[in-house]
């Protein structure tokens, strides 16, 4: 996982509160890797929000942020501030389902396991 990749720990450039505070991170599936408007649109394989090696992703929690790495290769993806946030929303209809609402920035859509959804609905 992300602690233990020094790449991806490189990478996060943790605040002195993030490494004093930890991480929680788990695997998701990001159908939005490519962002909202792209997972939307015909035509465009590389945002094709199914693809494997591109939607399959490390999320990684911190007391300030939450990071986004491509899971093949480590790559950091997305970085969100907490304060982005607007809500996070889950769908009766789905168990795995998870709606990240920002203010600013485009919507996340994320598929992961019921517990991992728990806990970040937590």
């Amino acid at each position: 996982g992300f602690s233990s990749n020094a790449k991806a720990v490189s990478l996060a450039q943790l605040s002195a509160l993030e490494a004093e505070s930890g991480v929680w991170s788990s695997w998701v599936t990001n159908f939005t890797h490519a962002g909202l408007s792209a997972a939307l649109e015909t035509g465009q394989p590389n945002a094709d929000p199914l693809l494997p090696h591109r939607n399959r992703q490390a999320f990684v929690l911190t007391a300030e942020r939450v990071l986004l790495f491509n899971a093949r290769s480590w790559t950091l993806m997305q970085v969100i501030a907490l304060s982005e946030f607007a809500s996070i929303t889950t769908s009766s209809y789905s168990p795995s389902l998870i709606v990240l609402r920002m203010h600013r920035l485009p919507d996340v859509v994320l598929d992961a396991t019921q517990s991992i959804r728990n806990r970040l609905v937590d």
